[in-house]
């Protein structure tokens, strides 16, 4: 009762309350005890939620996540390394590593994960350096090198490089690492070169950035811009996402009148010579049934882009669903190329008539250089405009992009060739299946270690075959759902495993990405 007694007044005003509770109770206990002296000498505040305890806190709860994430690969075994970098705040290199997995069942229900491990700082922007800080922070988290089923990088040369590249040097170490470079980025890259490639094309996206540029520079100017055009706004150019792009050229496209009378108002309101002479430049451009054509190319080209794009920044996305979106775009491609350029034309004609514009393509105002020499070539024969727009510009874009596209996504279509039959076993005889299954398990064999027996693999595919709908049957990610729903995975181990391995070769870095927008958060 007395100390019943000396608690209540503890909790009197007078007394600050928890800190009179704190210090009686350090009467009894020496551990308490120290701590107070050791708070009093480094002048800690009495509230005991100073940020080094937020922090240590935040730390031991953020140990407890990682550990049970490492001890999910551990037994899943396989696991693939995607890792991405970017300079911070402070200049210094951060490498966000994450790391994907399927799970066998036996601590997580089956499935694709991907999970972010933490943020590393890389002392140099070379590739032994990425290496090294790589295999350092595996050893740490007690990962096995030879588990790595899979590499994901950006299109980096220093990341993805055929000769001294990470993938490369990982690839000397571990064999099976098999590396696929990011989808997404492919398609970027790809729009990046088939547009800086072809003048008309760099000209174009000019008169975009000039329209975002002459709207934002002034609250006068914004102001007149937002009277003309509604719902939308102008939107800058992305140098690095490049399907983002199509944002620019649809609010223009959609609302070029509207664009048209804003730059008039602004030509005729302005006091800026300046202001004014670029207002009425990108009126004249607006009004060029040239632009008014790429505008409709550039935006069927950039929506079929950035459709597929989103459909591969998932992050259970796997290797069979980037094969077929690289085979829909480029049969989409082609058939553009036969007969989009008609369609984009009639397009463009109903816009020239709400812009009470010709729908003619003019004379290219640039001059030819004259010939000096006899010796010299004789000039091509002198195409119409209409010709020259069609043959110079929308089919060499589409060529390059076709082309392009073969070379980049030539990765993609190796590790296709070597599991593509997974895909379509109910179309394989048993003797092709044996030798498919012969030609994986030669590439999932290093030293002597092999991950599968490919005779029983072929054999495992053929009894499957009764056992797996067929509709499903092109579906890795559905057979893997389907096989653990049954728990049909124990009687066909060889093919259990192959599957796994085959869903855990990375298709995208989206996930690395995502960590980005918090790593300035992390870093306040």
């Amino acid at each position: 009762m007395a100390f019943q007694g000396s608690v209540d007044k503890l909790f009197e005003p007078k007394n600050g309350n928890f800190l009179g509770l704190v210090q009686l109770i350090a009467k009894f206990d020496p551990v308490m005890q120290e701590h107070l002296l050791r708070t009093r000498d480094e002048e800690i505040h009495d509230h005991y939620l100073g940020k080094h305890i937020q922090n240590e806190l935040i730390q031991l709860m953020g140990n407890k996540v990682q550990k049970t994430i490492i001890d999910r690969i551990k037994a899943s075994k396989y696991f693939a390394v995607i890792l991405e970098c970017t300079p911070d705040v402070s200049h210094k290199q951060q490498l966000s590593l994450t790391i994907r997995y399927v799970s066998d069942g036996s601590t997580v229900p089956v499935g694709i994960y991907e999970h972010f491990i933490e943020f590393i700082e890389g002392k140099e922007s070379t590739r032994k350096s990425f290496l090294d800080v790589l295999l350092d922070k595996l050893v740490t988290l007690g990962l096995n090198l030879q588990d790595i089923r899979g590499q994901g990088y950006d299109n980096g040369a220093n990341m993805r490089g055929n000769m001294s590249g990470v993938q490369a040097l990982l690839l000397e170490m571990n064999p099976r690492a098999f590396f696929s470079p990011c989808a997404c980025h492919s398609y970027n890259l790809l729009l990046g070169d088939i547009a800086k490639t072809c003048p008309e094309g760099m000209t174009f996206f000019g008169i975009l950035q000039r329209l975002y540029v002459l709207f934002s520079a002034s609250t006068q100017r914004w102001a007149i811009f937002t009277r003309h055009v509604k719902d939308m706004t102008v939107k800058p150019l992305s140098e690095t996402r490049w399907e983002c792009r199509i944002d620019s050229v649809k609010v223009v496209k959609y609302q070029i009148v509207q664009f048209y009378g804003a730059l008039v108002d602004i030509a005729e309101e302005t006091n800026d010579s300046k202001a004014r002479s670029e207002a009425m430049s990108l009126c004249s451009e607006l009004q060029n049934f040239k632009f008014i054509v790429s505008i409709v190319f550039w935006y069927a080209f950039l929506f079929q882009v950035n459709q597929v794009s989103k459909q591969l920044q998932g992050e259970a996305v796997e290797l069979s669903v980037a094969v077929k979106s690289m085979e829909r775009t480029i049969a989409w491609l082609q058939k553009y190329r036969t007969d989009g350029f008609d369609n984009a034309l009639a397009d463009a004609k109903e816009i020239a008539n709400d812009m009470d514009t010709e729908p003619v393509f003019k004379e290219n105002g640039i001059r030819r250089k004259k010939r000096t020499f006899q010796y010299e070539a004789q000039d091509e024969p002198v195409q119409s405009p209409h010709e020259s727009f069609r043959i110079g510009y929308f089919n060499f874009i589409l060529d390059r992009a076709i082309s392009s596209m073969e070379q980049r996504f030539q990765q993609l279509k190796s590790h296709d060739t070597m599991y593509g039959f997974f895909f379509s076993c109910h179309n394989h005889t048993k003797a092709e299946m044996r030798e498919h299954a012969a030609n994986l398990e030669k590439s999932l064999t290093v030293n002597c270690t092999l991950d599968i027996d490919g005779y029983m693999l072929a054999e495992e595919m053929d009894a499957l075959k009764s056992v797996i709908p067929e509709e499903i049957a092109s579906q890795p990610s559905e057979i893997l759902s389907f096989l653990s729903k049954r728990n049909s995975y124990v009687d066909f181990p060889n093919f259990w495993i192959a599957l796994r391995i085959l869903l855990t070769i990375p298709v995208n870095v989206a996930s690395g990405e995502r960590s980005f927008s918090k790593l300035q958060l992390i870093k306040t």
